[in-house]
């Protein structure tokens, strides 16, 4: 693996198949290949602004959606080893306005999506990051009762309302807001001063445009709040990725037992915040993100210490699969991609393609 990885790195950047693999699949955003700590590729693909032709570079700021769970899980898990929450405690515990039927649902059910707990995410309105926490309130006093789709721990169920929820928890119990908590035990400690929340009427240094296609058109999406708080509300970078994920499986930021705790599967294939399963024949942690004009995904396989982050600014790109196939070429396994479109052609049933949609 080290040695693949360093022959790599060594190519001209003309000959470096990784590069040569995005540039002819016409990749559009940010990409960061990082092999024992040899980066492989650092770059930026297609336009950040089409109608300015600005290009995308590896410090633009993007959408990452859901890829901001794993942060969210850091940081509950990081109150838990401050001891102002516990695992196992009640979510109704935190929650103002919480349903009689939720009294068994534990907290460590939120991060691993087998609360039971039907996704409310669609029906809560837009609302500043702030007010969040009001707003699901008053989604839940609207309503006479809100069962349980299953019994807690039983059923993997992937649900942006649970993160919503964890989030919730962790503001009440620390007595400062989600981002806040974030920002100062979890980001700024490691140097991520580039991840921020995605308010869509703030002005943002290096924000990169949105992009959705439509009839064979590229079209750039139109900003709005999307409230994605918790769930997936955060811009990121390649690098502040690289910088969170190292200070991570490090246990620099959450200790050892913690970092155990996340990756271990449950039902579903997902830990805390993370998807875990085996593809290529290794261990492979992820988790990807969708929102209006943006993927994200981000794979690491600890045997050979590969990091693949990818950030993409149209939206629908599969991101995954992309991620799949540059491990591919990094292991120098025989399947790998050529630089040609074959890739798309690649069985759906691909283990390491799994579970794209988180």
């Amino acid at each position: 693996m080290l040695f693949v990885a360093l022959t790599l790195l060594n190519c001209a950047p003309a000959s470096n198949p990784v590069d040569q693999f995005l540039l002819s699949i016409d990749f559009s955003g940010a990409a960061l290949v990082v092999a024992d700590g040899n980066v492989i590729v650092r770059a930026g693909y297609g336009a950040a602004d089409r109608e300015l032709n600005v290009p995308n570079t590896a410090e633009g700021v993007f959408r990452i959606g859901s890829l901001t769970k794993p942060l969210t899980s850091t940081a509950v898990l990081h109150a838990v080893e401050s001891g102002i929450l516990r695992l196992d405690d009640p979510v109704c515990e935190f929650i103002r306005v919480c349903p009689e039927e939720w009294r068994a649902v534990a907290i460590r059910q939120l991060l691993n999506h087998t609360s039971g707990i039907p996704d409310l995410f669609g029906v809560l309105a837009s609302a500043p990051v702030l007010e969040t926490t009001a707003e699901v309130d008053r989604v839940l006093r609207e309503r006479v009762s809100v069962p349980l789709r299953t019994n807690p721990g039983i059923e993997f169920a992937y649900s942006n309302f649970n993160y919503v929820l964890a989030a919730y928890v962790l503001e009440v119990a620390s007595g400062e807001d989600w981002e806040s908590y974030l920002r100062k035990y979890i980001l700024s400690p490691v140097g991520a001063v580039h991840t921020r929340y995605d308010d869509a009427w703030t002005l943002v240094d290096g924000r990169v445009h949105g992009y959705t296609q439509a009839d064979g058109r590229v079209r750039p999406i139109a900003y709005k709040d999307h409230s994605g708080y918790a769930a997936g509300g955060l811009l990121s970078t390649v690098d502040d990725l690289r910088r969170w994920h190292e200070a991570f499986v490090e246990a620099a930021i959450i200790n050892n037992a913690s970092v155990e705790l996340a990756v271990t599967p449950y039902r579903g294939d997902y830990g805390f915040g993370w998807q875990v399963i085996e593809a290529l024949g290794r261990p492979l942690q992820n988790h990807s993100g969708g929102i209006s004009g943006f993927t994200s995904h981000l794979a690491w396989y600890p045997d050979e210490r590969l990091l693949v982050v990818l950030l993409s600014n149209v939206e629908g790109t599969d991101v995954k699969a992309i991620a799949c196939d540059i491990a591919r070429i990094v292991f120098a396994d025989p399947d790998q991609p050529s630089a040609t479109r074959v890739w798309l052609e690649r069985s759906s049933a691909d283990r390491c393609r799994q579970g794209s949609t988180l």
